[in-house]
């Protein structure tokens, strides 16, 4: 039978997704992944107001920072949810020694909470683009723009990260249905497609990693605080 390689399979996915979805809160740390980043650069930019002397254009970008950081409010719920669902798939993984047809459905179930999670989380941080773009659109306040310029591609290494969740989802179910029917498992296959995929997924966090490093240093110039 092919129930300890699907549930050695599927514990290292547990343990992917499990990574996935902690955040950090410090810009200083260079491992914030995401979209965290976008609130700490706005409440800084509260903390700090709307400085005397600075050009109607620096306080409307500053302005369109607090409104991104409003609209991604909910990623922190969705994140620390995530966090609890990738420690319960975990746990289930150990708990378990062959895939059943009850432990199949429970396995799915909780899976497609994680994929959930994991879509909510990038829907939020996607809602905040539309004020970046409203700061590209600004006159001269150059710095701002370099800042929503990282900001925008960490949405899009963000967007295409939450899509691995999905690769992962329909491998992921493939080797539990092939398991609980008693098919044959393409080991090769298997360890070949996860490979890539968390390949992929180190080297966009590794490009999200570099880009919270240079929103430290731009807000730095910006005189905002963390």
């Amino acid at each position: 039978m092919n129930s300890g390689l699907a549930v050695a399979f599927l514990i290292r996915i547990g343990v992917a997704v499990k990574r996935q979805g902690y955040e950090r809160t410090d810009l200083r740390r260079r491992k914030l992944p995401g979209i965290a980043v976008t609130v700490l650069v706005v409440v800084a930019a509260l903390c700090i107001g709307f400085l005397s002397g600075c050009t109607s254009d620096e306080s409307k970008a500053r302005e369109y920072l607090y409104a991104a950081h409003e609209k991604g409010k909910r990623v922190a719920l969705y994140t620390q949810r995530l966090i609890d669902q990738g420690q319960q798939l975990q746990d289930f993984f150990n708990a378990i020694q062959n895939i059943t047809p009850g432990t199949a459905d429970a396995m799915k179930k909780l899976f497609a909470a994680v994929v959930k999670d994991v879509e909510a989380i990038n829907t939020a941080a996607q809602a905040t683009k539309p004020e970046y773009d409203k700061i590209l659109d600004l006159g001269d306040v150059a710095q701002f723009k370099k800042l929503a310029h990282n900001r925008l591609d960490v949405l899009d290494l963000t967007n295409k990260r939450s899509q691995l969740i999905k690769q992962f989802a329909a491998i992921y179910n493939t080797v539990i249905d092939q398991s609980v029917n008693g098919e044959p498992i393409n080991e090769d296959l298997v360890k070949s497609e996860t490979t890539r995929i968390l390949a992929e997924r180190g080297k966009i966090t590794d490009e999200i990693d570099k880009l919270n490093t240079q929103a430290a240093d731009i807000a730095k110039t910006l005189d905002i605080q963390f």
